[in-house]
């Protein structure tokens, strides 16, 4: 699977980011999101030797860059496929909806926040109930 990031939808502050970061997201099973964002946070924002310069001849401060990514998740979904990254913190850990799919056959999974009983079949083309 690919990740895609939109660049233009993240946070944009005066300064870059830099020391220790978290990133959280609500549902992780193998991990390529949180892989995909710590890639990217690690690629745009490392320290950097003319980066450092060019401040200095602007007359900033050193940049120190992102020293440290940490990963929570609310949900950590149970797969039976390689993780490539686990989160460093998860609040709880889920299975496959088994009163669904009591085979577990679709890789699909209720998250506690569900209402029971809505499934994409029960959706007109609007995503409306």
């Amino acid at each position: 699977e690919d990740v895609t990031i939109a660049y233009h939808c993240l946070y944009v502050t005066k300064e870059p980011p830099s020391g220790r970061m978290l990133i959280v997201d609500d549902l992780t099973d193998t991990g390529l999101t949180l892989q995909a964002a710590t890639t990217y946070l690690f690629k745009k924002f490392r320290k950097g030797f003319w980066r450092n310069l060019w401040r200095r001849v602007r007359g900033r401060k050193p940049y120190r860059g992102i020293t440290e990514v940490q990963t929570a998740v609310l949900w950590r979904k149970d797969v039976e496929e390689p993780v490539v990254v686990a989160p460093d913190i998860f609040v709880e850990a889920i299975g496959i909806d088994e009163e669904r799919d009591p085979d577990g056959l679709i890789p699909w999974i209720k998250q506690p926040i569900e209402r029971p009983g809505i499934y994409l079949e029960s959706c007109d083309v609007t995503g409306e109930v």
